[in-house]
């Protein structure tokens, strides 16, 4: 009954809270932006973004907390055995590898879909590459044009290190009386399912749902045999930050 609950508190959170109540907290926290001059410099669209994306953050932590204390999850399970240099560049080559893989199977997707689509394949193509970058993942391009360098990698850092405590750290921990499939799998899937929230389209939920199944399963199976979030939350880190650099500069204008 636990991960069920665990499962449906999870689902409520980022499908109802983030959408009725986080979305409104950009407003709130824009005090303290205020603060590093960016009203004054920058359009209030991205200001927005800078305020809401810190918002998500905080709250996505808190949520962890509970949810953490909820089910029990050991204290040891967030760092496990001590860092070795072995294991941070490990971690990060990680990352870098299903970011590659995530890559590939986009690229064949959208290739896919271009040699599907009637009319002209480049405008097709044009067409998807715009659209992955609407959604939430805009509040983080955003972000990382309005704020400083040191305010965006704490604000990347904060929401992805707490999402691996989230879905590998407390869902594989409350999935694991159910055997190790049910606890890879169950955790992969939730990971999935959420990133499709808030999303305007397919097209854009396709770079979200596609690293989260790869991730979703590899730290899943990871976490399983050796249980410690950091590594695996090095190694998201790595993935985002630099899917995010790459997607940035290759950013059209309509996000200024």
């Amino acid at each position: 009954m636990r991960p069920v609950i665990a499962a449906l508190a999870v689902l409520c959170f980022y499908g109802l809270f983030y959408r009725y109540v986080v979305a409104r907290w950009g407003p709130a926290v824009q005090w303290a932006i205020r603060g590093l001059g960016l009203d004054a410099r920058r359009p209030v669209r991205e200001v927005e973004a800078v305020g809401k994306l810190a918002a998500a953050g905080v709250a996505q932590l808190l949520f962890a907390f509970l949810l953490a204390w909820w089910v029990g999850l050991p204290a040891g399970v967030l760092v496990g055995r001590p860092f070795e240099p072995g294991i941070l560049a490990a971690a990060a080559v990680l990352g870098a590898g299903e970011l590659a893989l995530t890559s590939l199977i986009c690229t064949v997707i959208v290739e896919l879909a271009v040699a599907a689509a009637p009319g002209s394949g480049e405008e097709t193509a044009r067409r998807w590459t715009a659209r992955t970058r609407g959604g939430w993942m805009s509040f983080f391009l955003l972000t990382a044009r309005a704020a400083p360098s040191a305010l965006t990698m704490a604000s990347v850092c904060l929401y992805v290190v707490v999402e691996e405590l989230i879905f590998r750290g407390i869902l594989v921990t409350a999935f694991s009386g159910w055997g190790a499939a049910a606890a890879v799998c169950g955790s992969a899937a939730l990971f999935v399912t959420v990133q499709a929230f808030g999303m305007p389209s397919r097209p854009a939920a396709l770079f979200p749902m596609v690293g989260a199944t790869v991730i979703g399963v590899v730290h899943g199976v990871l976490f399983w045999l050796v249980p410690a979030v950091a590594p695996l939350a090095l190694a998201h880190v790595a993935f985002f930050a630099a899917a995010l650099s790459l997607t940035a500069a290759r950013a059209e204008p309509s996000l200024r």
